[in-house]
C-alpha cells in the first residue's frame, strides 16, 4: 500500500525561490510548515492509500487521459489561501493560463472512477501549495502581506507532464517519489 497522488510538477525558478524565502523570513515565528521548492507541484488528484496492484492501471489511465490533453504555459501569479473554519490553513500561489488543466482533471477523474476510486472531494483549482499553516499569531499581518502581492507575477510555469507520486511522510516533511511519468500533448 502506498500513499499516492497525481500532479503536474512546477520547477521553481530563482524569482519564485527568492520570493518564498522572503515569505519565510516575514512569517518567522508563525507555526507554518513550508513546502521545499524541489517539491512544488499542482495536485491534479489525491488518491490516498493505494494498493500496489493499482499502480499499472493508474498509469494506463494517466496515459489515456494525457494522450489528447494540452495545457502548455501558464504564470505563477499572486497568493491566496484556503481556510478551515475561517482560519487560514494553506498558503498557495495561483497558476493562471492553464486553460486545459480543468479538462485534464475531469478526464482523469472519470478514468479513475472506472478503476473504482471514489470521486474527489474538491473541484480542481490550479494552485501551487507553498505552505501549510498550523497556527497564525498575527492573522491581520498575514492577510495584509498576502493582499499586497495578489497580482505579482513570479515566473512562468509549463505543464509538460503529469506524475504519479508516492508521498512518504517523514518528521521533516514528505518525500515525493515519482512512480510513473506521462507526457502531456504538446501544441500542434
Amino acid at each position: 500500500m502506498k500513499r499516492t497522488f497525481i500532479a503536474i510538477p512546477v520547477e521553481a525558478g530563482a524569482p519564485l525561490k527568492q520570493f518564498t524565502e522572503s515569505l519565510r523570513a516575514q512569517f518567522r515565528g508563525e507555526n507554518i510548515s513550508w513546502v521545499e521548492p524541489v517539491n512544488f507541484h499542482v495536485t491534479v488528484r489525491f488518491l490516498g492509500d493505494t494498493p500496489d496492484e493499482m499502480m499499472a492501471p493508474i498509469t494506463e489511465a494517466m496515459r489515456r487521459t494525457c494522450h489528447d490533453c494540452h495545457i502548455g504555459r501558464g504564470m505563477v501569479r499572486g497568493l491566496g489561501y484556503f481556510s478551515f473554519k475561517g482560519v487560514p490553513s494553506v498558503l498557495y500561489a495561483r497558476i493562471e493560463g492553464w486553460e486545459g488543466a480543468p479538462r485534464l482533471a475531469d478526464l482523469l477523474e472519470r478514468e479513475l472512477e472506472t478503476l473504482g476510486f471514489a470521486p474527489g472531494n474538491h473541484a480542481f483549482k490550479a494552485h501551487l501549495t507553498l505552505a501549510r499553516i498550523k497556527n497564525l499569531y498575527e492573522k491581520k499581518r498575514f492577510k495584509e502581506i498576502i493582499h499586497s502581492v495578489e497580482q505579482e507575477e513570479f515566473q512562468e510555469a509549463e505543464a509538460s507532464r503529469i506524475i504519479l507520486y508516492e508521498s512518504i511522510l517523514q518528521p521533516r516533511g514528505p518525500i515525493y517519489k515519482p512512480l510513473a511519468v506521462t507526457p502531456l500533448k504538446m501544441e500542434d
